[in-house]
């Protein structure tokens, strides 16, 4: 006959057993949500395909603010609705140039919750316009976990991960266009005509 501190003994164990999967199943769920679904090498390189020259650029902060960029015939940039006509055209077609090779660094293999992803509304929207007037589009969505990419929903409908860094340069237009710089004219006390000083003749020997 089992005594009675043995029947205790044994509650006891049962009670911590009980504790201990407990405890493990909650890891696992939190485990589970801080990566939400298993992830592989991507099937694609680039997140955009991009065959030609890219005719406009749109990047929209969703429910916030948009920038609409787009370049002419003659390869010069302009945005959309600014007064000030003074963009980069060169840094512009540098960007153009890393859009192009824009990263990708894994795809889910399962369709997750767009939710769970900050897909569904997405953080952001890009639009990408050729000259053959194909259209390219992508939303953006939460940093990873680990923090090296974001989530991303492409044209095929594919969820990917895309390098961090490459993404954030573009995302960054949206606050900081590439204006080029203002030129500042000489304070009126150092202009010739405010000195009365007529600029001395040079010789060419």
């Amino acid at each position: 006959m089992i005594r009675k501190p043995t029947w205790i003994i044994l509650l006891i164990f049962a009670v911590l057993l009980a504790a201990v999967l407990l405890w493990q199943r909650s890891q696992d769920q939190k485990a589970a949500e801080a990566t939400p679904t298993p992830a592989v090498a991507a099937e694609k390189q680039y997140l955009f395909d991009i065959e030609g020259e890219i005719a406009s650029l749109r990047i929209e902060r969703v429910g916030d603010k948009s920038i609409e960029l787009v370049r002419d015939e003659n390869g010069e940039w302009t945005l959309v609705g600014s007064p000030d006509p003074a963009i980069d055209s060169a840094a512009l077609d540098s960007l153009a140039g890393q859009l192009a090779v824009l990263p990708l660094v894994s795809t889910l293999q399962s369709i997750p919750e767009m939710e769970a992803l900050g897909l569904d509304p997405p953080a952001y929207r890009i639009l990408v316009v050729l000259r053959n007037g194909s259209q390219l589009v992508a939303s953006v969505g939460k940093a990873t976990p680990t923090g090296s990419g974001y989530y991303v929903l492409t044209n095929d409908r594919r969820i990917y991960v895309a390098n961090e860094f490459s993404l954030q340069s573009l995302l960054d237009l949206i606050d900081n266009p590439p204006y080029l710089p203002t030129p500042y004219p000489l304070p009126a006390e150092l202009t010739p005509a405010a000195t009365g000083e007529t600029p001395a003749a040079t010789s060419v020997p």
